[in-house]
């Protein structure tokens, strides 16, 4: 896993956090190892000063406003599940799936808030048929869900997303979700990447679909 922060690369697998200076591009420089023992790591997600760490038992909080030597900071544990996270507004949406690498049985998504990110509060937890990736505009977000297809939610009330779904696209096998903008989301499945229009969320417009196959 990959995230640039800061004039940084780091760069994450199962058991360490690797930080690169990227003050010269074309010559990276190691800064700092940190060895870690998360399980399967699902998401590294950068968002203000912070490093977001979705794993196979939680999620976890590195600062890295030192950005060559990112310091742990806090974490939200669960049951073992398969971990994206996506971080917006200082709201945490992770998402827990069930999986034969993953060992478990839940299937859910958890809505955090990481106002205080010393001590991430869940807000709501909503049952989901599979969910994979996701990614979160404004009022919106795009949560793929395997074979179960792609589904919209708005989110202005977070303790009600379950009752607000306004899409549903079953037609697809949604893994991860890009939001480019406001107005242009990319959809990774399983068979190849699809591309939207998604000024009106509610109803999406297929714009491209390149096929991909192993």
């Amino acid at each position: 896993r990959f995230a640039l922060r800061f004039g940084h690369l780091y760069v994450l697998n199962n058991n360490e956090l690797v930080a690169y200076s990227l003050s010269t591009p074309e010559n990276p420089v190691k800064t700092e190892t940190t060895y870690v023992t998360w399980g399967n790591i699902e998401t590294l997600f950068s968002y203000k000063n912070y490093l977001f760490i979705g794993s196979s038992n939680g999620m976890y909080i590195y600062d890295a406003s030192e950005p060559s030597t990112p310091s742990y900071v806090s974490e939200f544990r669960h049951a073992t599940a398969c971990d994206p996270v996506f971080v917006k507004d200082d709201i945490a949406y992770v998402t827990l799936r069930d999986g034969t690498r993953c060992e478990s049985f839940t299937n859910q998504l958890d809505v955090l808030d990481v106002s205080n990110v010393f001590n991430p509060v869940l807000i709501a937890s909503y049952e989901m048929d599979n969910p994979h990736g996701l990614s979160v505009t404004d009022d919106h977000l795009y949560l793929c869900e395997g074979d179960f297809g792609l589904k919209v939610f708005e989110t202005k009330d977070l303790t009600k997303i379950d009752q607000n779904r306004i899409e549903h696209l079953s037609n697809i096998s949604a893994v991860d979700a890009i939001s480019l903008s406001n107005e242009h989301l990319l959809i990774i499945g399983k068979d190849g990447l699809y591309q939207f229009d998604s000024s009106d969320p509610g109803d999406l417009d297929e714009i491209s679909f390149i096929s991909v196959t192993k």
